[in-house]
């Protein structure tokens, strides 16, 4: 099993993940969004070794602590290539069809707009992880009123990403940005906006 540790952080009870892998102790951390010191502590504490700093998009509920915590361990940050802000200090832009490794896993990018332009959503296809911010909830999706936001793309991304996805199948872990973790069959089942689709 790898490393997989879910904190809720800042106002607005962002999940920030740390994830990685047992063995090398190798992590990166997932949309950091406020708590800084606390996400330093578990770090620390668990004698991890960060290698990068990745965001699914650019709102500021899951990228305020990005640069304070990449200063500290003196890690890169990773980002769509479509985010906007550019106070972020993005070391690395990411496509669709990059792959990121940490240790012996790997996490494929797939380009998720809809949310915002600059969406990303994480896939481990061996330990059927999907780290995908607030393009899905649990029963639920991102909202689409925000800059950026569409609804047709929202529902194109999922589609592609997630439920047309050939590698996919029902008992993937959607990690959400907020609320609770959920599963892909739990989604087609359950999710109002997903029905018919």
């Amino acid at each position: 099993m790898p490393i997989c540790e879910r904190l809720i952080v800042g106002m607005l009870q962002t999940n920030c993940y740390i994830y990685g892998d047992n063995s090398t102790k190798e992590i990166i951390i997932i949309d950091p969004g406020g708590n800084a010191k606390k996400i330093f502590q578990i770090i620390e504490s668990g004698t991890y070794h960060p290698i990068g700093v990745i965001l699914t998009h650019e709102h500021w509920d899951h990228t305020k602590s990005a640069k304070k915590i990449a200063n500290h361990f003196q890690i890169p940050i990773y980002a769509s290539k479509h985010i906007k802000k550019k106070n972020l200090n993005i070391t690395k832009y990411l496509q669709q069809k990059d792959s990121l490794t940490i240790g012996n896993h790997v996490l494929d990018v797939l380009e998720s707009p809809g949310h915002s332009l600059g969406g990303l959503i994480f896939i481990d296809y061996n330990t059927k992880y999907i780290f995908v911010g607030d393009t899905i909830f649990a029963q639920s999706i991102g909202r689409t009123d925000l800059p950026g936001g569409s609804m047709e793309l929202l529902m194109d991304s999922i589609k592609r990403n997630i439920l047309k996805n050939n590698k996919v199948d029902d008992s993937f872990q959607i990690m959400t940005g907020h609320g609770p973790i959920t599963t892909v069959g739990s989604e087609k089942m359950l999710n109002p906006f997903l029905q018919n689709r």
